[in-house]
């Protein structure tokens, strides 16, 4: 897969890398004041990527460190 995004030949971005919503603070309940933390991982990198692992991180039914493989 990855060489079907470098031969696509995407511009490389500024991507968190650790795409999660426990990575995000909402302020306010209206969402208007959002902020992203836990910056120590971003890095240029394709944005696809970032992508994938938030929609791999919120779609999953079990926690990302859960040790029974059966879920």
């Amino acid at each position: 897969m990855a060489s079907v995004l470098l031969d696509a030949k995407l511009p490389e971005r500024v991507t968190h890398n650790d795409t999660k919503f426990k990575q995000c603070n909402a302020g306010r309940c209206d969402g208007e004041d959002f902020a992203v933390i836990d910056l120590d991982t971003v890095m240029p990198e394709l944005a696809p990527y970032d992508f994938g692992d938030m929609v791999r991180t919120t779609t999953s039914p079990a926690m990302e460190d859960e040790r029974d493989l059966e879920k």
